[in-house]
């Protein structure tokens, strides 16, 4: 499995803090829970990037942000209606970075010069827990579904897809769920091909007399 590292400057990163995570770091745990066999494709990393936004913008994972110089670990909120779903994009592809402007306290207001300054995106703890929750709910449900399948197969090893179906309703799993997932999975683990060979096609209508 690979391990995330969006960019060189990965390795500037700040360090957690008590309540909060950074951003950044939070994308491996994220991917591992939301995206099954995460590696950390620009793929799976781009699906990641749309959940954290949805997350973002729904109220769900709450932002915090800390100025990149910053000597303390003083964390100012960040509400969802200061980006847009692509500004928020933007600021992970930016390293996890965002600019806020400040007006300096030597400067007028009626000069309206303000000073852009990068800030490093923290995830609160408690925001982060509750958002995976449900994800990981539902991947633990795929796991027991699939160990319940491959079981079954490794003693029934022509079982077919829509008896693997039946078997597995019971965990609350999606037919979607059990088509890209649960079925492939469970055959791999039953030393089977993840596609089942064709059956045999039935003679359509009668041969003609010669």
């Amino acid at each position: 499995m690979a391990n995330f590292m969006p960019s060189p400057s990965a390795t500037e990163w700040p360090q957690d803090t008590q309540t909060c995570g950074f951003l950044g770091r939070a994308i491996e745990r994220i991917g591992l829970t939301v995206v099954s066999r995460w590696t950390a494709s620009d793929e799976q990393v781009n699906l990641v990037h749309s959940a954290i936004v949805k997350g973002i913008k729904a109220g769900k994972l709450r932002i915090c942000a800390r100025l990149v110089d910053a000597v303390t670990d003083r964390l100012d909120p960040v509400t969802p209606e200061t980006r847009s779903s692509v500004g928020w994009t933007v600021a992970m592809r930016n390293n996890f970075q965002i600019d806020v402007v400040r007006r300096r306290a030597w400067i007028s207001t009626a000069d309206s010069d303000c000073i852009s300054q990068p800030h490093w995106l923290f995830v609160t703890a408690v925001s982060l827990e509750e958002f995976l929750t449900p994800f990981t709910a539902v991947a633990a449900a795929k796991n027991r579904a699939v160990k319940h399948l491959a079981n079954i197969l490794q003693f029934d090893r022509h079982l077919g897809r829509d008896h693997g179906w039946e078997a597995c309703r019971e965990f609350g799993v999606t037919m979607a769920q059990f088509k890209s997932h649960i079925w492939p999975r469970a055959r791999e683990e039953a030393g089977l091909p993840q596609k089942a060979r064709a059956g045999r096609k039935k003679q359509q209508g009668l041969q003609q007399k010669v």
